[in-house]
C-alpha cells in the first residue's frame, strides 16, 4: 500500500476532527507508526545479519571437515566409474546406485545442504528488510 493510501486510510479509520487539529493527529498516528515499522525492520535487519554471519562463519569452518569425510568415503572413485566405463553403469545400474548410496555420507551433505539453505534464508531476509529501510527513509523526514 502506498503512503497517500495509507494516510488516507488512518485518516477515516480514527475520525479525527476536521480541520487543522485533525490533519496534526492522523499525522502523528501515520508517522508514530511508520516510525514503529522502521524500529521492528531495523531490527530483523540486525537479528538477520547476526544469523547471516554465524551461518557462514560455521560455513566456512564445517566446510573442510565436511569435504575430508566425503573424500574419504570412496564417493569420488564409484562417481569417477561413471565417466570412465559408462557401459557398465548402465548395464549395472541397480547395484551401481546401491554402492553409491552405501559410500555417500548422508550426514555431511545435510549439513552442508542445511549451512546453505540457513545462509541463503538470512541473506534472503537480511536483504529484504534493508531494502524496505532505504525505501522508505525518505517517508520519515517528511513530517
Amino acid at each position: 500500500m502506498d503512503n497517500t493510501k495509507f494516510e488516507n486510510t488512518v485518516k477515516q479509520a480514527i475520525q479525527a476532527p476536521n480541520g487543522l487539529a485533525g490533519d496534526i493527529l492522523s499525522q502523528k498516528i501515520i508517522l508514530a507508526i511508520e516510525q514503529k515499522k522502521r524500529a521492528q525492520a531495523l531490527m530483523r535487519l540486525v537479528i538477520f545479519g547476526m544469523l547471516t554471519l554465524v551461518f557462514v562463519v560455521i560455513g566456512i569452518l564445517d566446510w573442510r571437515t565436511e569435504v575430508q569425510i566425503i573424500a574419504n568415503s570412496g564417493i569420488g572413485q564409484i562417481l569417477s566409474l561413471l565417466f570412465s566405463d559408462f557401459g557398465m553403469v548402465t548395464s549395472f545400474w541397480r547395484e551401481y546406485l546401491s554402492s553409491v548410496a552405501g559410500s555417500l555420507p548422508f550426514v555431511s551433505v545435510a549439513i552442508i545442504g542445511a549451512l546453505i539453505w540457513a545462509s541463503v534464508v538470512s541473506a534472503y531476509e537480511l536483504i529484504k528488510n534493508g531494502l524496505f529501510l532505504i525505501n522508505n527513509l525518505h517517508h520519515y523526514e517528511k513530517y
